[in-house]
């Protein structure tokens, strides 16, 4: 399998296009960078603005003081076309710094969506959580965990308008 065919657009059309996972994992790791950033199978180009064309928006996923401060993330902003930031309470925490002032911050740098995560158990206090959260800055996306109390407090976000 070349990396320079088409992608796939469907499930149907992968399982036709990879034999098994192996094939695929293969694949995908022959058009790799070692950042972590996929290079156009047509032209090599790293920076994945084709992947934007085409409807595909890229996230940070590993956010970190150091990408703030380094002026790492603006650069991944400008060149590799990244539009969003996924936030984690949790590593930010062992980072010594408030979830909120980081999300704030993180929103002055990006402008697209920023994923701030509510770390409630309970349906109302996820609410509660989600409805403080969406207040904190236009970009910011609530993140609501899968549960049976993350089901019934995304209804009624949503029904909010969150």
């Amino acid at each position: 399998m070349n990396a320079g065919q088409n992608y796939p657009k469907t499930l149907v059309e992968a399982v036709r296009y990879f034999a098994d996972l192996d094939v695929a994992h293969v694949f995908f790791t022959n058009i790799r960078w070692p950042d972590g950033v996929v290079g156009c199978p047509h032209c090599g180009d790293t920076n994945v603005k084709w992947l934007n064309e085409r409807g595909v928006s890229i996230w940070l996923d590993d956010l970190s003081r150091q990408r703030l401060v380094s002026g790492d993330l603006e650069r991944l902003i400008t060149e590799r076309n990244v539009v969003g930031v996924t936030t984690n309470p949790s590593l930010l925490a062992k980072e010594g710094v408030q979830y909120r002032e980081r999300v704030l911050e993180i929103c002055e740098l990006v402008d697209g969506p920023i994923s701030a995560e509510c770390i409630s158990s309970a349906a109302d206090a996820l609410v509660d959580e989600g409805l403080r959260i969406a207040a904190w800055h236009p970009n910011v996306v609530v993140k609501v965990p899968m549960t049976e109390a993350g089901l019934q407090a995304i209804g009624r976000l949503a029904a909010q308008g969150v």
